[in-house]
């Protein structure tokens, strides 16, 4: 997803009112009809938040912000309860996701034969393998672009083959900008786009940028792919266990800000076999465990979800937990983000940091990351001319004590 999308989304604020939760009834409303496509029998409590009355305009707003709203339009209202031209909208949009879905799911074929046909293999990621392997239906996700896993050796390759069917880079890069680009420690993705059809496409060769430390081992994840049906034809992705953990990174990557992160976990413990000792055990290699434990989490806090034993376990030890939850659901009520700068990822990770050695070495990086001298080191303390030497061993210093300080704060 770019990051111009995902700045749009975060922009207009949720309705709210004064209730204990501080969830307005139009966020009540659209919880109960995201369990409600998870099986979840919610007649009454839709009935009597419809009739208490409802801003249907907000409520579409609010489900489109959260990427929610196919699950609206599929809900089961009480008789006459809907107004007319809102029942015509919903069903108007989700006819049009439905027929757009399907378009991206027979486009990321194509593209996948092309790039079969250079020998380029490739892993779907979300979209519309998501959608079908978490909802059984491609119309009940809601999506815009596609985005594929390849091989860092065959990104090039993989770009020229999609310019000859009308898919350029979204930036401009000359040869040695684009080698650049693949080198560069800070890009995980280059965007290719087919404006006359309103098409993107990511090309990743990581799943997540080195300062979300989330790195998994990219070639047991080729190894352990697994295929899937999509819309009739086997297409490879990620297994289960791993496209779990992937999904949780990418939501707390996100401050979990869309209720659709937290649906498709719902979704893939309903239609999903999943080995969840394996998962936990390889989150845990990953430093992630507990970054997949918030979104379970959430999953039960929000939406009801059953969890499996494992999980409810795990999650009961975690003593913090709750807390993260509790400030995740005011994130994605809010839609006021933390702000950004040059120590939030950090100060992110180390939120759910896994034991003293992981959070240790966050803080390390940030250091190494930050090892240039600037005015903030001299109006920290202040040496003679003769000693400026010791500001370079001093910078460290101070760059731990400010990362130290921050993260305590972050825990309080």
């Amino acid at each position: 997803m770019s990051q111009s999308q995902t700045a749009d989304r975060s922009a207009a604020p949720l309705a709210a009112t004064g209730s204990p939760t501080g969830r307005s009834r139009e966020m009540e409303l659209l919880l109960c009809c995201t369990r409600a496509a998870f099986g979840a029998d919610e007649t009454a409590s839709i009935g009597e938040l419809v009739e208490s009355g409802i801003d249907w305009d907000a409520l579409i707003r609010d489900a489109e912000t959260l990427g929610v709203l196919p699950l609206l339009c599929r809900t089961r209202f009480p008789s006459q309860a809907v107004p007319e031209d809102v029942g015509i909208r919903l069903e108007t949009y989700l006819h049009s996701n439905a027929r757009r879905n399907l378009f991206l799911a027979r486009e990321l074929l194509k593209i996948l034969r092309i790039l079969d046909e250079r020998g380029i293999p490739a892993i779907p990621l979300k979209g519309p393998t998501l959608a079908a392997l978490a909802y059984g239906d491609l119309a009940l996700r809601q999506y815009s672009d596609l985005d594929l896993l390849l091989r860092q050796s065959d990104i090039l390759n993989a770009t020229h083959a999609l310019a000859a069917h009308h898919y350029t880079l979204r930036l401009a890069f000359t040869p040695e900008q684009l080698e650049q680009e693949l080198r560069s420690e800070h890009i995980h993705h280059l965007e290719l786009v087919d404006p006359s059809r309103r098409m993107l496409i990511e090309l990743h060769w990581h799943l997540m940028q080195e300062r979300f430390f989330f790195k998994p081992d990219l070639g047991g994840i080729w190894e352990r792919r697994v295929q899937r049906q999509l819309v009739g034809t086997a297409v490879d992705s990620l297994d289960p266990e791993d496209l779990v953990i992937f999904l949780c990174v990418h939501g707390w990557k996100h401050h979990w800000s869309r209720l659709i992160w937290i649906a498709d976990l719902a979704g893939l413990i309903r239609n999903t076999t999943v080995d969840w000792r394996r998962l936990l055990d390889r989150a845990a290699d990953l430093a992630s465990k507990r970054r997949v434990l918030l979104g379970f989490g959430l999953a039960k806090h929000l939406l009801h979800t059953p969890l499996p034993a494992i999980l409810e376990q795990e999650i009961r030890a975690d003593r913090s937990l709750d807390k993260l939850v509790l400030q995740a659901e005011r994130n994605l009520i809010s839609q006021e983000l933390p702000s950004s700068g040059r120590f939030m990822p950090y100060r992110h990770a180390l939120e759910l940091g896994e034991g003293v050695s992981h959070r240790t070495r966050i803080l390390y990086t940030f250091v190494r990351k930050n090892a240039r001298l600037n005015e903030n080191d001299f109006a920290w303390i202040k040496l003679p001319r003769p000693l400026f030497f010791l500001y370079y061993p001093l910078h460290p210093v101070r760059l731990l004590a400010r990362a130290i300080a921050r993260a305590f704060g972050a825990r309080e």
